[in-house]
C-alpha cells in the first residue's frame, strides 16, 4: 500500500464516526471497503521506482531493519547475523504434521488443566472479600493526550507489525503528521470511556521451538509467540505512563522487584544478591538461596484478583473499569506454515507481549513477595523470577524453624517449578531440620571483600542497614590492625 492511497483511506476518520469501535472499524478498514491485511514484505509494498537498481533497495530496506532497532544491541545482532549467515530455507517434512489447531489445542488445554489443579484457596476468596481502602491516593481516570504526546508515544514505539494490522507499522510512523488527529480520536476515546476496543483484543500466536536440539514433532517444545495489533499497542502506551507515575508517586511496586521497573535490571538483582553473599561470607557467616521459576505465569493471572490488586494499589472508577475491559472478552487464533485456526477464547491471564503485562504482573506477584518476608527471607524478583535468600548469624548449623506471618494470600493460580508444577502454599507443614553440614552453602569464591562502598542497589530497613554497618566496621578495624602489626 502506497502511503498517499493510505492517507486518503483515513481521511476524515474521527468525524464521520462517533463511537470508539467505529474509528477502530475505519481505521482498519480501507477506501475500498475491504479489510486490507499485512502480508507482503515492507520492500514490497514501499517499493519505489521500478528502475531504481535491486542492489540499492535492498541496502535500503536493510538499513532501516537495523535503524529500527537502535538502542536494543540484542535485536542489532540478530538481524546483523540474519543477513550475514542467513539460515537455508529448508522445512523440516517432520513439522509439516503438525496443524494449527493441534497448538491452539495444546496451548489452550495447558493453562486449564493449571486452573483446574490448583482451584481457589480459602484465603484467595478471602482476599476477594476485602473491602478498598476508602483513603490514600486514587487513580479513577485518565488524562486525555495532546498531539505531543501522541507524537511522542509513536515515537518510542517498536516498528512490530502484527498480521491483523491494515498496514505496516513502520509506514503509520512515517505517516504520522496525517494521522495525528484519528489516532489522538481512538487514544482518547478509549481513555475517557474507560473502554479498549474489542477489535483490538485478538492474537495471532505463533508457536517457537524452545531449541534447535530439541524435537520438533513434539508439542511442548514450542513456546507460544503473541503478537498484537500495533493500535492497541499505543492505547496501552497511553496508559503505561500514567499508571507507572501512579505507582511511583504511591510505592505501589515492591522495592525489590526489578523486572520491567525503570531504573532497575538484571544487574541490579545480581550485584544485591551477590553483595549479600559476599557480606555473609566477610562475617563467617552462613547463606542459603532458593531460585524458583513460575511456569506460564503471565497466562495464569487470574481476571477477578487483578483487578482486585488492582484496586488495593488505588485504581479506582473509569481508570479500573479500563483495565477490566483490557482484561476481558480476549481471543488468540494460532498461525502455523500456512494455517490459521480458529479463534480461542482466553479465560485468564495478561495478554503476552502486551505493553502493560509485564507491569499488570508486577502488582499481581507482590504478595509472593510479603509472603517470603514473614518467613523472614530476603526476596528479589525479576518479573516471574524468584530468588529468596536466608542469612545465618556465625556458627549456625541448622535453619531455625520459621512461623507463618500475617500477609496477603499467595495467587492460587501461580506454580512454582517449571519442570515439577509444585504448588506453593502457605500451608503450614511438620518443621525438619536441615543440617547445614548437608548443604554448600557458602562456597569459596564469596570469601572476598562486599561489592563496592556505596548504597546497595535496593532500599534497607534502617537496623538492618545499621546491624550491617557495625559489623562492616569491626571487619576494616581488625584488618587495619592486622596490618599495623605485620609492618
Amino acid at each position: 500500500m502506497e502511503p498517499a492511497r493510505f492517507l486518503n483511506a483515513l481521511k476524515g476518520l474521527g468525524t464521520v464516526c462517533v463511537t470508539l469501535n467505529e474509528l477502530v472499524n475505519t481505521w482498519n478498514i480501507s477506501g475500498d471497503g475491504n479489510p486490507t491485511r499485512c502480508h507482503c514484505p515492507p520492500s514490497r509494498l514501499f517499493a519505489g521506482p521500478t528502475n531504481q537498481p535491486s542492489r540499492m533497495l535492498k541496502k535500503s530496506h536493510n538499513s532501516s531493519l537495523i535503524a529500527s532497532a537502535r538502542s536494543r544491541p540484542a535485536q542489532v545482532f540478530k538481524i546483523v547475523r540474519a543477513l550475514t549467515s542467513p539460515a537455508p530455507l529448508v522445512q523440516n517434512p517432520a513439522t509439516t504434521a503438525l496443524t494449527a489447531e493441534a497448538f491452539q489445542k495444546f496451548f489452550t488445554d495447558k493453562i486449564t488443566v493449571l486452573r483446574q489443579e490448583l482451584p481457589p484457596t480459602v484465603d484467595t476468596l478471602s482476599e476477594l472479600e476485602t473491602l478498598w481502602p476508602l483513603s490514600g491516593p486514587i487513580l479513577d481516570r485518565f488524562t486525555s493526550l495532546d498531539k505531543e504526546d501522541v507524537t511522542r508515544i509513536l515515537a518510542v514505539a517498536k516498528p512490530t507489525t502484527c498480521p491483523l494490522d491494515p498496514c505496516p507499522s513502520w509506514l503509520v510512523k512515517s505517516c504520522l503528521e496525517g494521522l495525528l488527529d484519528p489516532l489522538s480520536n481512538i487514544i482518547n476515546g478509549s481513555l475517557e470511556q474507560g473502554v479498549f476496543p474489542d477489535n483490538l483484543k485478538e492474537a495471532r500466536v505463533r508457536p517457537l521451538l524452545k531449541k534447535p536440539s530439541f524435537d520438533p514433532m513434539t508439542l511442548a517444545n514450542y513456546r507460544p509467540v503473541s503478537n498484537l495489533p500495533f493500535l492497541g499497542k499505543m492505547i496501552e502506551r497511553a496508559v503505561l505512563g500514567q499508571l507507572q507515575q501512579f505507582l511511583d508517586d504511591t510505592a505501589g511496586l515492591d522495592p525489590f522487584q526489578s523486572g520491567f521497573h525503570p531504573g532497575h535490571g538484571t544487574e541490579t538483582v545480581l550485584v544485591a544478591i551477590t553483595d549479600e553473599l559476599r557480606r555473609q561470607s566477610d562475617s563467617c557467616g552462613s547463606a542459603l538461596l532458593v531460585l524458583l521459576d513460575l511456569t506460564v505465569a503471565f497466562d495464569t493471572v487470574d481476571y477477578d484478583l487483578m483487578i482486585h490488586r488492582l484496586a488495593m494499589s488505588g485504581v479506582r472508577g473509569q481508570a479500573l473499569n479500563w483495565f477490566n475491559s483490557f482484561l476481558r472478552n480476549r481471543s488468540q487464533c494460532v498461525e502455523y506454515m500456512d494455517q490459521v485456526s480458529d479463534r480461542s477464547p482466553l479465560l485468564c491471564g495478561v495478554p503476552q507481549g502486551a505493553i502493560l503485562s509485564p507491569l499488570l504482573f508486577n502488582i499481581y506477584v507482590r504478595p509472593l513477595a510479603s509472603l517470603a518476608r514473614s518467613f523472614g527471607l530476603d526476596c528479589y524478583q525479576y518479573a516471574d523470577d524468584t530468588q529468596l535468600l536466608l542469612c545465618l548469624e556465625p556458627g549456625a548449623t541448622s535453619i531455625p524453624v520459621m512461623t507463618h506471618g500475617p500477609c496477603s494470600p499467595v495467587p492460587s493460580t501461580i506454580v512454582a517449578d517449571e519442570e515439577e508444577n509444585m504448588g506453593f502454599s502457605p500451608v503450614q507443614q511438620e518443621p525438619e531440620s536441615l543440617h547445614l553440614q548437608d548443604v554448600d552453602v557458602c562456597p569459596q569464591e564469596f570469601s572476598q571483600t562486599g561489592l563496592g562502598q556505596n548504597s546497595p542497589p535496593f532500599p534497607r530497613k534502617e537496623s538492618y542497614s545499621r546491624e550491617r554497618g557495625i559489623r562492616e566496621a569491626q571487619r576494616r578495624s581488625l584488618s587495619i590492625a592486622a596490618r599495623n602489626q605485620a609492618d
